[in-house]
């Protein structure tokens, strides 16, 4: 995809990939359209929208409130230029041999599953990411040899749960310090290697159908959990036999 901004009003993704280079963090928002419930009862937008970084929110009978981010993105903005400006940078940097988190955040019904899993010919930035990971994985071949592993927990009510089996609850997040340790993990969290996007999306799949959920005032089908999904990467060059390169 092109890293050029698509538009007014909306920061390149290659100005988000320098923002991650210099701090190792980017916050970037996305407004979403009213729903039916909001415009049945004839809501009106919130928001207002300056430059590239910056919002305002209007309330009733209250002063403006004024914010700014690393990147804003409104109503109009598409997945595609969501995943350009937020999940491509940080595939580029785990490809690279950093680590990388992208956390979504929001109130029930404010958009984070599709933002991250997409809808019908919508694909989110799991599907997008995890596709494009296995692109670059083919065209490094000949240089690289490159494995993936996928896991998927489920924090709720400050327990944590294996999601790929049936029995995996209560696990414990250990922390190991050793130098070429794995740093803080779950123990006994199950891993499974995968070698197309598709497989981590059956795997993801699989896992969503034993998450806790529930009805809310916002969403009908709310999930009532966090869910983190991780993909273990691993790269070493072809020609090197003891693994001396891996990252």
């Amino acid at each position: 995809g092109s890293d050029k901004a698509s538009g007014k009003g909306l920061r390149s993704g290659a100005s988000c990939l320098e923002v991650l280079q210099k701090r190792s963090v980017l916050v970037a928002v996305r407004a979403r359209p009213l729903n039916d419930r909001e415009k049945a009862e004839k809501s009106s937008e919130c928001l207002t929208f300056q430059d590239v970084t910056g919002l305002t929110l209007h309330r009733d009978d209250e002063r403006e409130h004024k914010f700014a981010f690393d990147c804003v993105m409104s109503q109009e903005i598409g997945q595609r230029e969501v995943y350009d400006r937020t999940a491509r940078p940080l595939l580029h940097k785990v490809l690279e041999g950093y680590n990388g988190c992208l956390f979504a955040y929001g109130q029930t019904g404010s958009g984070k599953t599709f933002t991250m899993q997409g809808a019908g010919d919508q694909p989110g930035i799991i599907p997008t990411l995890c596709k494009e990971l296995f692109n670059e994985i083919q065209e490094s071949a000949e240089t690289r040899h490159i494995t993936v592993v996928c896991s998927v927990l489920e924090i709720y009510n400050e327990k944590v749960k294996d999601l790929s089996i049936e029995a995996g609850d209560d696990l414990t997040i250990r922390e190991d310090s050793s130098a070429g340790g794995r740093g803080i993990h779950v123990e006994g969290l199950t891993e499974v290697q995968v070698k197309s996007g598709q497989e981590v999306l059956d795997c993801i799949a699989k896992a969503q159908q034993r998450r806790a959920v529930g009805k809310t005032n916002m969403n009908e089908h709310s999930s009532r959990s966090h869910s983190v999904v991780t993909l273990r990467i691993g790269a070493c060059d072809c020609d090197d036999v003891d693994g001396a390169t891996l990252t």
